[in-house]
This record gives structure tokens, C-alpha cells and sequence, in this order.
């Protein structure tokens, strides 16, 4: 499984998906007054406005840093292909 855990800690200006618009509002007023708030998300569009970015591929961190930098770093258009990248490279086993 892929996860992506993002960072936010300035408020940007951006339109809040309709599925968290009711948390929304609390997580930028606490980004807002310096309140670090991490928040895990399938959801690229929304990890493209953190500040910072973990995606973990089968419980290990295989990225960390800012969207522009992961965006760089695996050569990807936007945090949708950095994170599909990853999640491909995803190895399943039995317990």
C-alpha cells in the first residue's frame, strides 16, 4: 500500500476538495497561526499544496521533500505521476 503524508505548515490559497471541506477549515487556520499539521492523503492534488511530502511504499519512505523537489527528483509532471511511480514499484509478500 501507498501512502502520502504531507506536511502544512503555511496557508496557501487553494479550493478544498469537497470530501474535506469540513476539516479544511481547521487544518489552514492551525497552518495559519504555525501549527504543523500533517494530513494522509491518496488524493496527489491535495499533496501538491503541502509544504512537504513522505510517500511510504510498503511501510518504507521511498520520497520525502517538497512537491517541486519530488517532482524533480523522479523526473514526473506533477505529485499524480511521482506517487504512481512509486506505488508501481510496490513488492507484495505473504506474512
Amino acid at each position: 500500500m501507498s501512502l502520502a503524508l504531507c506536511s502544512l505548515t503555511s496557508l496557501r490559497e487553494v479550493s478544498i476538495h469537497p470530501h474535506v471541506a469540513s476539516s479544511g477549515k481547521l487544518i489552514y487556520d492551525a497552518a495559519e497561526r504555525g501549527i504543523t499539521v500533517f494530513v494522509t492523503t491518496h488524493y496527489m492534488d491535495e499533496a501538491e499544496y503541502c509544504d512537504r511530502i513522505s510517500i511510504m511504499v510498503d511501510g518504507k519512505i521511498k520520497a520525502l521533500g517538497t512537491p517541486d523537489e519530488l517532482k524533480q527528483e523522479f523526473n514526473q509532471p506533477d505529485m499524480d505521476h511521482v506517487f504512481t511511480y512509486l506505488a508501481r514499484q510496490a513488492t507484495r509478500s505473504s506474512d
